[in-house]
């Protein structure tokens, strides 16, 4: 009983890091980006030029030059930003996957192209059912590219679990002995200590 409850234990531990380690993954997919404005050996221009986000990521365009600019959709786009001067800034959040490309009103060299992927969500289940009970595995995936899939496995997802005693032990790093013939042995030898006191006891006559 208690070498189930800590395997239990275990279970739900794993279970916790997995959690938190897809939960870290999809913060580091969803991320918003900066483009800056600026001069560079005398010609102005966008940097990075080409960004890539996710559907509700937020790009952030700054000017960090001397001159006036803009951040203006090539034919009908959503980008209007209007002049912004040095030191300003222009903001927007893309709802919709797809490329956006802009380019400033002000310097037509200036060009820019957004990227805007859709995040990709993935689920997996694994069950397992057996004498010593079933296991239980899932898995999330998520990505930028498309659809994906995740993968997730139970221990031992089709057929029998293995019997308890089969387990190894965390400590030994072997499996444990099956203890019933030394319980048998000892049990045995009690009875026979036994009788044999019985026995002597009915020898020895009444003073």
């Amino acid at each position: 009983m208690a070498r189930g409850l800590s395997m239990r234990r275990g279970i739900l531990a794993i279970t916790g890091t997995v959690a938190l380690v897809a939960a870290n993954g999809a913060a580091a997919i969803a991320a918003d980006q900066t483009v800056s404005a600026k001069e560079v050996e005398g010609e102005f221009l966008f940097s990075p030029a080409t960004v890539t986000i996710s559907i509700g990521d937020t790009v952030t365009w700054t000017n960090d030059s001397d001159a006036p600019h803009t951040v203006t959709s090539q034919g009908s786009g959503p980008l209007d930003s209007g002049v912004f001067d040095a030191g300003g800034s222009f903001q927007f959040a893309f709802d919709q996957a797809g490329d956006y490309a802009y380019f400033c009103e002000i310097h037509p060299e200036m060009v820019g192209t957004v990227s805007v992927e859709a995040a990709s969500n993935g689920n997996g289940n694994g069950n397992g059912n057996g004498n010593g009970g079933g296991g239980n595995g899932n898995g999330n995936g998520g990505g930028r590219n498309g659809d994906g899939n995740g993968n997730g496995g139970g221990r031992n997802g089709d057929g029998d679990l293995p019997p308890t005693d089969a387990v190894t032990d965390a400590a030994t790093g072997k499996a444990p002995t099956d203890q019933s013939p030394l319980y048998a042995f000892v049990a045995l030898l009690a009875a026979g200590v036994g009788a044999l006191l019985v026995r002597r006891a009915r020898e020895v006559p009444a003073r």
